[in-house]
């Protein structure tokens, strides 16, 4: 891990596929009657934002961005609805085919911004001969197997993409991309973005700039990190709890 001082700036202004802002919406896809208990009780408070909140993919030759567009007017129930959807706000090095997002603030042993969590933009999709309209535009399916490091052991992850090749654009909701054209549907773990608007020919100024020192970290090892200092914080509340059941009894 290093330092590092990240300076993002987009301007967006012109009428061409180069530069263009693409909005995207979130559904979840999770059957009501298979849940109970703890599981049923979320579901039942982020089921009225599925389809309502909308986010952004702005970009230019070098840079992109997603992000939530409503991002200042969310509440407790709202980012719920986000946690659930896996969303990070993201800012995509279309050169260097990396992507870079902040830590969770809800992490409470971290501080705001205190790591810049990056991975490399994968390029082990498979495209299938599968196909389906959407919006208008013909589709394939992609699939690709990647590694979910914030689940316990690890498990592989199924990514289905839907990508529109007549669209040259090797962008996609959140983190995806580095396929031969725009994703306009992705689908795992029952959530799904899919597109809403694209804005090729709008006359978009977008400036964003960001300039943070954070601690550079790859996604793997950021999220060994988290788990090693739950567990370890987990093992220090366990000693507390029962020196202070011993302390109670002399």
């Amino acid at each position: 891990m290093r330092k590092i001082i990240i300076f993002f700036l987009i301007v967006i202004n012109s009428y061409s596929q180069d530069k263009g802002e693409i909005l995207y919406k979130l559904y979840f896809n999770i059957n009501e009657d298979n849940e109970e208990g703890f599981k049923k009780e979320i579901y039942n408070k982020i089921k009225p934002f599925s389809g309502e909140l909308k986010f952004s993919l702005s970009y230019n030759q070098n840079l992109a961005v997603f992000r939530n567009i409503d991002e200042n007017k969310i509440n407790k129930d709202d980012k719920l609805a986000l946690i659930y959807g896996k969303y990070f706000e993201y800012y995509i090095d279309r050169i260097s085919k990396k992507t870079y997002r902040f830590n969770e603030e809800s992490f409470i042993f971290f501080d705001k911004k205190q790591y810049l969590v990056f991975k490399e933009i994968s390029n082990n999709w498979q495209i299938t001969n599968e196909q389906k309209i959407i919006d208008g535009r013909n589709c394939f399916k992609a699939i690709l197997y990647e590694t979910a490091f914030y689940k316990k052991n690890n498990p592989q992850v199924k990514i289905e993409a839907w990508v529109c090749p007549e669209i040259p654009i090797s962008l996609g909701p959140l983190n995806y991309s580095g396929l031969p054209g725009l994703i306009l549907e992705l689908n795992f773990n029952n959530i799904s973005y899919v597109i809403d608007t694209i804005n090729f020919s709008k006359d978009i100024s977008l400036n964003f700039s960001k300039l943070e020192e954070s601690t550079l970290i790859s996604e793997e090892d950021y999220y060994a990190l988290k788990k090693k200092i739950s567990n370890e914080k987990k093992e220090e509340y366990e000693k507390q709890t029962q020196k202070s059941l011993i302390n109670n009894f002399e």
